[in-house]
Formats: structure tokens, C-alpha cells, sequence
């Protein structure tokens, strides 16, 4: 079950926020985000070298490089992707979609 689960936020996922904050693309403050998110148990997840390799043995089913990422990080430390996006989910293992 979800809600009795440890939940890890990206750093990565915490990067685009922040972009698309400043492109006017999402109405979400990555520091109100980012203070919210420290005050929860939510644990940050850095970005490591190791990740970034791991990007380059994906299939290309998925172009988008911070998914691409996300679907990295959770294979690397033995996560489940939470996502809305049906593509990520031909990847198969570590990806579970959202309703």
C-alpha cells in the first residue's frame, strides 16, 4: 500500500519542477515545494553518477531524459516509479502507474 510506504522524491523530479516554475509551465514553487517536501518523511534522493550510466542501457521506448532518469534511479536503488505516463510503464519492472 502506498500510504504505509517510504517515499523518495528525485532530485531530478525537484530540477524540472523548478523549470517548468520558471517557464510558467507549473503553478508549483520548487522552494515551497522543497520546504514542504523536508518537513514530511519524504527522503531526497541525490543524483549519482551510477544513475546517469544507467540512462544509456535503457530502451528507447521513453525520450523524455528526466523520465528516462526517474526510470534509472528507481532500477539502480530497487524503487517503484509512481507515474501518470503510460509509456514509462512498457519498461515494465520498477514503474507503476497512477489512475
Amino acid at each position: 500500500m502506498i500510504s504505509h510506504s517510504e517515499c523518495w522524491i528525485s532530485a531530478g523530479s525537484l530540477w524540472e519542477v523548478a523549470i517548468k516554475f520558471r517557464l510558467g509551465k507549473l503553478p508549483v514553487d520548487p522552494d515551497i515545494l522543497l520546504t514542504t517536501t523536508r518537513g514530511s518523511k519524504i527522503h531526497f534522493l541525490s543524483i549519482t553518477p551510477e544513475h546517469t550510466a544507467t540512462t544509456a542501457q535503457l530502451p528507447d521506448i521513453h525520450s523524455d531524459p528526466f523520465d528516462r532518469l526517474l526510470l534509472a534511479q528507481a532500477r539502480k536503488e530497487n524503487l517503484i516509479l509512481l507515474t501518470a505516463d503510460k509509456i514509462l510503464v512498457e519498461y515494465g519492472q520498477n514503474v507503476q502507474l497512477l489512475a
